[in-house]
């Protein structure tokens, strides 16, 4: 039921233009206080945290493991080896601590390496203490919400309308948090190809093309699925599978004319394949629409 719908925001304080639209979020940070049926989060403030009297930053964070926390800091790249800000500049950056040895004093660290690829590496007590900014202590645990989760195929037909129609998903959870400012669904696909801050983006990102692949991808197997379970039914089948195929392939050209850009100028080949993709999204799904009613 999720990733469909899809969210523009050409001045998106993350630097993340384009994404899925879920549910509201609570905050700047792009992960903040979204709900999870598998993950617990909690948020403490760093600040308050070291006022405690005899508080150890590392007696905290080894019985957070122990209890098995993960634990996303705020870091000082600049003192994070295999970083792209190492030694260079400052950049603060969160990082997850997953591990620890408290014979050796040293930490296990997931960030993003200079290529931008999750790496994994060991830090020292000391780095830490010396990266360590007064951000929010994000702790993640696993815990399964113990209420059945149930696919609902009413909720489906809902979202792939707003798709369809480009309406603004934000607006029912409005009773919860002020409603998100930005493009939606299909209406994405104007902001990318008629702005010239939003074709610029795209070819330049190419974060931006590989979310329309994927968008592609996962509504292919999403298909599978509905199938698989007789939403679908068998007459509709073929026709709804040649449309998610070309959907597929018009998506994945699309991408690598983005990653060619990089060498060599492709405008004319990504505007007119990405108006493609565009019309065969909107078939695609106001075909689907029809077929699960």
């Amino acid at each position: 039921m999720n990733y469909i719908q899809l969210f523009f925001n050409e001045e998106d304080s993350n630097g993340v233009y384009l994404d899925y639209y879920l549910f509201p979020r609570k905050g700047m940070d792009a992960s903040y206080n979204q709900v999870c049926h598998f993950i617990d989060t909690e948020y403490i403030e760093y600040i308050k945290l070291r006022k405690n009297k005899g508080f150890n930053i590392h007696t905290y964070i080894e019985n957070s493991i122990r209890n098995d926390y993960y634990l996303c800091v705020d870091l000082n790249e600049y003192y994070i080896p295999n970083r792209m800000a190492y030694k260079a500049f400052s950049y603060e950056h969160y990082n997850l601590l997953f591990g620890f040895d408290d014979e050796k004093n040293e930490y296990d660290l997931l960030g993003y390496d200079s290529n931008g690829k999750i790496v994994h590496n060991t830090i020292s007590y000391h780095i830490l203490e010396n990266a360590l900014c007064d951000g929010l202590f994000v702790r993640y645990r696993f815990t399964v919400n113990p209420y059945v989760f149930e696919f609902n195929i009413d909720y489906l037909k809902e979202i792939i309308s707003e798709f369809v129609n480009g309406q603004n998903s934000s607006v029912r959870y409005a009773n919860i948090l002020t409603s998100k400012v930005g493009d939606y669904g299909i209406k994405v696909f104007d902001k990318l190809l008629n702005t010239h801050k939003g074709f610029q983006l795209f070819q330049e990102d190419r974060r931006l093309s590989y979310l329309l692949y994927e968008h592609a991808m996962l509504n292919s197997r999403r298909l599978n699925y509905l199938i698989n379970e007789g939403f679908v039914c068998i007459d509709d089948m073929k026709k709804l599978k040649e449309k998610a195929n070309e959907m597929m392939r018009t998506a994945e050209k699309v991408k690598n004319l983005v990653i060619k850009n990089s060498y060599k100028p492709q405008n004319s080949a990504i505007f007119e394949n990405l108006t493609k993709l565009e019309n065969i999204e909107r078939d695609y799904f106001e075909t689907l629409l029809e077929c699960l009613r």
